[in-house]
């Protein structure tokens, strides 16, 4: 910056933005002008009891129905109503519902019997997609980008459980196709990335926190710029209600943060968390994929070239646009806050499960990693 005045409007507009960003939540959190009956299909999961919290806070009256496989800490005043979406819909059927949010839909079946079931109960329709319904592209992407074709043999209608990642992409691509026709003009689709925050049971930051306590020498994988997105569930969960409070509907992704960010930055936020001597060692893209490793063996964000990565390979792209959401409210709290508060959840959990993280590196795979890199980086190749 060229001068003092520069630097301190710079300071002032950052302070007045995380004000705004506070003053946003605040009104987030208070009363919805009406209670809404609200069904949350599949709202014992991660994502699904943010979203019950969210409703729940807006004054909203929460029925969640899912398998029950999970205990989710949810408000005594919410009723749950354990079974299959698939052979259990009587326990729906009968009552009429202001809203559904949907987050367990992964196969076309399970829409299409969920609007027969409750034809012409449902005022609003949520269903929670992901952007994994795009096309393997190294370029940006937004809401009018190609997405995933079902081009398997199998005819998806006669499929309830989903195998792999393509799949899983181009099935949802079918969910959001159903609801339009099941729900016509009144569907909403959401389609977010990696979603984070406390609770996250994948681990996809956590496993960080877990490496970098350790400490000493780290891998970090790929471009240290190379852009990284992903979304607090607790922001998520915010806006989807405001949204169904609305009566929104059409297509809309819903990634953060709101400016580009890097891997490197990233890993500096979570790095300030510890004062575990540490050092972090980038290895490139292409050295990584030249050494046979998958997406799955590697921590998230890190991305392969489209044309290189397998067929029902995990892949996503992090070039994702949410100018559409933003242009309707959708505000994300500092990464800071996410990151302390994932941390504070995660050491919570038995000591066992902390050194054991879900996603990243597995130790001897991190260090047979290094070992090969240092001894390419002595031949200098």
């Amino acid at each position: 910056m060229s001068n003092r005045r520069e630097f301190m409007n710079t300071v002032v507009g950052a302070m007045l933005g995380s004000a705004a960003v506070v003053t946003a939540h605040e009104k987030i959190n208070s009363t919805a002008p009406k209670s809404l009956r609200t069904l949350i299909i599949g709202g014992t999961g991660f994502a699904g009891s943010h979203q019950v919290h969210a409703a729940v806070a807006r004054g909203h009256k929460v029925t969640v129905f899912s398998r029950g496989e999970k205990k989710m800490d949810l408000p005594a005043e919410v009723e749950i109503l354990a079974g299959d979406r698939y052979k259990d819909l009587n326990l729906i059927a009968d009552r009429d519902w202001d809203a559904i949010i949907d987050f367990a839909a992964f196969a076309p079946l399970g829409v299409r019997t969920l609007g027969q079931a409750l034809k012409g109960r449902v005022k609003h329709y949520t269903l929670i997609s992901t952007v994994m319904t795009y096309t393997r592209a190294a370029g940006n992407v937004d809401e009018s980008s190609a997405v995933m074709e079902h081009t398997d043999s199998v005819d998806p209608y006669t499929v309830q459980k989903i195998s792999g990642w393509r799949q899983y992409g181009s099935f949802n691509v079918l969910c959001e196709r159903e609801a339009q026709t099941q729900f016509p003009q009144k569907t909403l689709v959401v389609r977010p990335g990696v979603i984070t925050g406390p609770g996250d049971s994948v681990d996809h930051i956590a496993y960080w926190f877990a490496r970098m306590e350790r400490g000493g020498e780290i891998v970090a994988p790929g471009d240290p710029l190379a852009p990284v997105q992903f979304i607090d569930a607790r922001d998520l969960a915010q806006w989807v209600v405001r949204m169904v409070e609305r009566s929104e509907t059409g297509v809309y992704n819903a990634v953060g943060p709101v400016m580009s960010m890097g891997m490197c930055e990233l890993l500096g936020a979570v790095r300030s968390l510890f004062s575990t001597p540490m050092r972090l060692t980038w290895v490139p893209s292409q050295w990584l994929i030249e050494q046979k490793l998958r997406a799955d063996e590697v921590p998230f964000f890190w991305v392969k070239d489209p044309q290189l990565a397998e067929r029902d390979e995990l892949w996503l792209s992090y070039k994702v646009s949410s100018a559409k959401a933003h242009a309707k409210s959708l505000t994300y709290r500092p990464l800071a806050t996410t990151l302390s508060d994932n941390l504070k959840w995660y050491r919570t959990l038995p000591p066992e499960r902390q050194a054991a993280p879900r996603s990243g590196w597995k130790t001897e795979l991190e260090q047979n990693v290094l070992t090969a890199w240092h001894v390419y980086c002595m031949k200098g190749q």
